[in-house]
This record gives C-alpha cells, sequence and structure tokens, in this order.
C-alpha cells in the first residue's frame, strides 16, 4: 500500500546521498522517447558504506501534448548489486 512505498523511499534516501542523474542519448520521434542514464550515489548502506555506486540504464516514454502519460526505464540491477556488495 501507500504506506509501504513511503516507506520505501525515506529509506532509499537515508541509505545514499550526493545522487547524480545525467540524461544522455536521447531520440524523439512523434509521441515516443528514449534516452540512455547514468545515476551514481554514495553508499550509505551496511555492505557498501562510503561507496560511490554508478548504475546505467534507460527510459522509455510515451508522450501526449508535450505531456509524459508513460515512463519505464530498465537499469543494470546485477551491477548495483555487485558494487553495492548486496548478499543474494
Amino acid at each position: 500500500g501507500i504506506g509501504e512505498i513511503e516507506k520505501f523511499y525515506i529509506r532509499c534516501h537515508k541509505e545514499a546521498s550526493n545522487y547524480k542523474f545525467i540524461p544522455k542519448n536521447k531520440i524523439i520521434k512523434d509521441k515516443l522517447a528514449a534516452f540512455e542514464w547514468e545515476f551514481s550515489f554514495i553508499s550509505n548502506m551496511l555492505y557498501a558504506k562510503g561507496k560511490k555506486v554508478e548504475i546505467d540504464g534507460c527510459g522509455f516514454l510515451r508522450l501526449n501534448n508535450d505531456k509524459i502519460i508513460y515512463y519505464r526505464d530498465y537499469s543494470d540491477s546485477i551491477n548495483f548489486l555487485l558494487q553495492g556488495n548486496v548478499p543474494f
């Protein structure tokens, strides 16, 4: 529910700092758009405290009247887990 979503985002902000998001290589055609991105932060997580974590990904959007009506992104999740020393 909404409460659990809120707890998730609060936890994310406690477990990282110095967020940096860089969009790259965008393509826009008609009502569709796609772009690659880089995301990094300094981890406060138990297994990677103080470590810079970098993640690459891509986003896909649908547009209507120049407004985003749909957004989905994908990232290299295994790379994230390995950098964060997350046991899996």
